[in-house]
């Protein structure tokens, strides 16, 4: 095929249906938000329709693009880096997931961490931002809990709600730590938090934050069991609602193991 004498190669082609692809995405996004008023069946109805039909947007062909991001700052990292990352279908799984609430492919939004997706410093950055969210952090002075490997810090957020109200709270925070983690390390992992903490209290939600640095996945597999679960449960149990302990349980119940991190992640998060 021949343009002004020019010939276009399969690779132009391809990327001209990347692109075709990319706004039909956009595109799909934007009608699954676009009527906020839609509530219970109509809008659980919606969003399946939506997820549907991003499934069969993001053929092989557009994949292979997106796949090419795995394991790279510019684009996610993930916990299987070091073994080629992870397969098309999870890789798929987790985009759609993050897409729909408005992270990016590229940039480091997310990581991909024994196969669910986590938003990162930077996503809860790019969201904050996008809602135009002004805050202010401050850092309280590190303490370190060398027998455990722990650093404790309070980080002090200051912030505007929806109503435009000033708001300020203290966030205590607990990172891993290692004695070549710089201050700024530990800041960096306090701000996360920070921002994912602020992001859910605005929105109402319970996105779980984390890294490929503080989740390996053997903590999955050998250190969150059902026991582990239950017994944050019974701790935590007067800060919970009944529906977040029926939901926690449906997640037991149903040996649902890909949301033990994040079952744990809220458990904790609890104070």
């Amino acid at each position: 095929m021949y343009i002004i004498g020019k010939q276009v190669t399969d690779k132009t082609m391809n990327t001209d249906k990347n692109l075709q692809v990319s706004r039909k995405i956009d595109s799909e996004i934007t009608q699954i938000f676009s009527n906020q008023q839609l509530q219970g069946f109509e809008k659980a109805l919606k969003l399946s329709e939506g997820i549907s039909q991003l499934r069969t947007l993001l053929d092989k062909n557009y994949m292979s693009s997106i796949m090419g991001l795995q394991g790279s700052k510019i684009g996610f990292r993930t916990d299987k880096d070091k073994e080629s990352g992870y397969s098309e279908d999870v890789v798929k799984d987790c985009l759609i997931e993050a897409v729909l609430i408005g992270l990016q492919p590229a940039g480091n939004h997310f990581n991909i961490i024994a196969g669910n997706m986590y938003p990162t410093k930077e996503g809860f950055g790019y969201l904050l931002e996008q809602d135009g969210v002004n805050y202010t952090l401050r850092f309280g002075p590190t303490k370190i809990d060398a027998p455990n490997k722990v650093a404790r810090l309070d980080v002090e957020i200051e912030y505007f709600d929806k109503d435009a109200v000033q708001q300020k709270t203290i966030l205590p925070v607990s990172t891993k730590w290692n004695t070549y983690a710089t201050d700024d390390a530990i800041q960096g992992k306090a701000t996360r938090k920070a921002r994912a903490w602020l992001y859910n209290k605005l929105h109402g939600t319970q996105i779980s934050d984390s890294d490929i640095s503080e989740v390996p996945h053997e903590l999955i597999t050998e250190t969150i069991t059902t026991e582990s679960i239950k017994e944050l449960i019974k701790k935590k149990k007067d800060l919970l609602s009944n529906d977040e302990i029926s939901r926690i349980d449906s997640v037991i119940a149903e040996e649902r193991t890909k949301d033990y991190k994040k079952v744990f992640d809220f458990l904790t998060s609890k104070k």
